[in-house]
């Protein structure tokens, strides 16, 4: 490997990462790429890798390895194919950015899959970073208006400078955004218990208003019954009366005339 700038550049359709402006030298790993990074209690940011080249991985991987934003880790999961990636996000949606490539298996592969995330999925809180080495296939300008991204990116622009500072940008520009909609969620939520109270406050003031409406009602009902029962006893009394008086009538008349009879049977 030949060590001369800072930028990445391709050749022969390898990604080679160069000497950085410090002189840092920074070797690519030509084995097969294994993610090494661990973190205990999943205290981590998930970053997605979306590319058909293995030197890509390889080389996101040395630059990020050791990385930490807000005390956290970076996990990195990998994906050389837009089905893949498909199938990765869907399996892991508290991914925090994509680092993603347009030409994989079809010349806008990675443009499905974020048609995908945004569309299908729904998913609005994942950071996606385009990245290409054939922006001809996918002019700036025209992704940027009609595609839901963050950034776009030629693989020649993401030194190791410049990749630490777009993971930076995107972990903090994804923090925000759950921020946001924990915020959003936590109003809901007092919105919702003080739609709530108010809702009880109205039953209450129902009940108080029906418990008055029964009460009214009752008392009307009283003053009829109550006057009915004291006309019933004094009504008793006058009958009682009227019996003696009739007995008293049949003793010292003992014989009334036909016309009494009959009355006093009726």
């Amino acid at each position: 490997m030949t060590q001369n700038n800072s930028n990445l550049k391709l050749e022969e359709d390898k990604i080679v990462l160069l000497e950085e402006e410090d002189d840092e030298e920074i070797a690519l790993i030509e084995d097969e790429y294994i993610s090494s990074v661990e973190t205990i209690n999943n205290n981590y940011w998930k970053v997605m890798i979306v590319d058909d080249e293995k030197t890509v991985h390889q080389a996101t991987e040395l630059v990020l390895q050791d990385f930490t934003f807000d005390d956290k880790a970076v996990q990195l999961i990998s994906a050389y194919s837009g089905k893949e990636a498909i199938e990765l996000i869907e399996q892991n949606p508290d991914t925090a950015f994509i680092l993603l490539d347009v030409v994989m298996e079809s010349n806008d592969a990675g443009l499905k899959v974020v048609k995908y995330i945004r569309d299908e999925l729904k998913n609005k809180l994942v950071r996606i970073i385009l990245r290409t080495g054939q922006p001809g296939e996918a002019p700036e300008e025209s992704v940027i208006i009609n595609y839901d991204i963050n950034d776009y990116k030629l693989k020649v622009e993401l030194n190791r400078h410049r990749l630490i500072t777009t993971t930076i940008t995107a972990l903090r520009a994804y923090r925000d955004v759950i921020a946001l909609e924990q915020q959003t969620s936590e109003l809901n939520e007092i919105l919702n218990k003080l739609q709530q109270a108010q809702l009880q406050i109205v039953q209450n003031e129902k009940m108080a208003t029906l418990g008055n409406l029964v009460a009214g009602v009752a008392h009307e009902v009283n003053n009829p019954i109550g006057f009915l029962k004291g006309s019933i006893s004094n009504a008793e009394e006058y009958i009682k009366d009227l019996f003696a008086h009739v007995e008293c009538y049949q003793e010292n008349y003992p014989n009334p005339e036909e016309e009494i009879i009959d009355k006093a049977t009726d």
